[in-house]
């Protein structure tokens, strides 16, 4: 469990000596800086705030625990490496240590300049869709798998059929949306908990592309309800919705 120690002050993002390095670059600053290593008011050396483990949103927590696993909150308080030969506590011990790096150095997008900070997930099943974090906004968008995708040289092959319901759970009707990747013949059904048939939706020959539908649930009852995808006489996908 971690406590905040609200008698640590935020070290401000435009500060000169901030980092992701967090307990790491306060035990640096902490032994070299001048600023700060004529008192015991630790607290207020910069970056203290990420103490003990990178609680803050831009911190490297991999290396940061690491480093300090191996020692180096340990060496800024005067505890000395195995190699600590009597004269300088800065050992090749503790520079490999200092020099460790995750090969994590820079995010993939940005942070949002409001509440949660964090952009919001990419994609993980379309690498080529227009998520919110890469235009920058809030906008809700549903993302379909991409047909296939090369990953490190590896070819992924997205499914021959997807679909997805929303919202979900829904009250009138709910949006129906499915992508084919062969020209196939399509059936989808909606079934209730007693698997009794609701409604046929689409029962037909489509060719590949992203289609849309929706059903209006009318006078059916409130509860649990399933959208059985039929590709060519075979049950690909079904899913639950819930009627409020």
């Amino acid at each position: 469990m971690l406590r905040l120690n609200m008698a640590v002050p935020p070290t401000p993002r435009n500060d000169p000596n901030f980092s992701n390095e967090g307990i790491v670059k306060a035990a640096v600053l902490g032994l070299t800086d001048p600023n700060y290593n004529q008192s015991t008011a630790i607290q207020f050396i910069p970056n203290m705030d990420g103490f003990p483990n990178g609680r803050r949103i831009e911190d490297d927590v991999t290396r940061i625990e690491l480093q300090a696993v191996s020692g180096i909150a340990l060496a800024a308080i005067g505890l000395p490496y195995d190699d600590y030969d009597g004269s300088s506590l800065v050992t090749p011990r503790l520079l490999k240590v200092l020099n460790y790096r995750t090969g994590v150095n820079d995010n993939d997008t940005s942070y949002r300049s409001h509440f949660p900070y964090e952009q919001l997930p990419w994609s993980g099943v379309d690498p080529t869709c227009s998520c919110k974090s890469k235009k920058g906004n809030d906008k809700d968008e549903e993302a379909l798998p991409a047909q296939s995708a090369t990953i490190s040289g590896a070819e992924v092959s997205a499914p021959d059929f997807f679909v997805s319901a929303y919202p979900n759970p829904f009250k009138g009707s709910s949006t129906i949306k499915y992508r084919v990747a062969t020209r196939s013949n399509v059936q989808i059904s909606v079934y209730d908990v007693s698997g009794n048939e609701i409604a046929i939706l689409v029962n037909k020959k489509q060719d590949p592309g992203t289609y849309s539908l929706q059903w209006n649930s009318g006078s059916a009852a409130h509860g649990i309800y399933f959208i059985n995808a039929v590709i060519n006489g075979n049950l690909k996908q079904s899913v639950r919705v819930s009627k409020q």
